[in-house]
């Protein structure tokens, strides 16, 4: 059964709020060039993709602390800003994170990564920093 639209608002608003004061669970570095999928060269990562420690089940508050990535290509730099987060857990979902977002861990040891994409990622200069909260009921 779905859950009204309001009642997932007040979730994802209850969940921001409850972990404003917590210590993140883990913080997680995203580089514009490194963590990057390069859609130009058939779809393959320039170097490798940001990965969360493995996290136990439950639901977490990912929250952008800082973003400075953009496309250097060009002149003056910056060019282009890159303003989205790709948010993967395994092979069972992505999702494209511009603001704080509320997922759900279904099982323990659940691996999540993030990256960037591009059609040439070689220019791509700067990092974006995400907290990952724990939610506790």
């Amino acid at each position: 059964m779905f859950k009204s639209r309001s009642f997932l608002m007040f979730s994802m608003l209850y969940a921001i709020s409850v972990t404003v004061l917590a210590k993140p669970y883990a913080t997680v570095t995203i580089d514009a060039a490194q963590d990057c999928f390069n859609t130009l060269v058939g779809g393959v990562y320039a170097n490798s993709v940001a990965y969360s420690p493995k996290l136990p089940a439950g639901e977490y508050v990912l929250t952008g602390v800082s973003n400075n990535m953009n496309c250097s290509y060009g002149s003056p730099a910056p060019r282009c800003a890159i303003d989205t987060v790709i948010v993967q857990a395994a092979s069972r979902w992505g999702m494209a994170m511009k603001e704080d977002t509320v997922i759900s861990v279904p099982t323990d040891n659940y691996p999540i990564t993030f990256y960037v994409t591009d059609t040439d990622c070689h220019d791509n200069v700067g990092t974006a920093v995400i907290n990952i909260y724990q939610v506790t009921k």
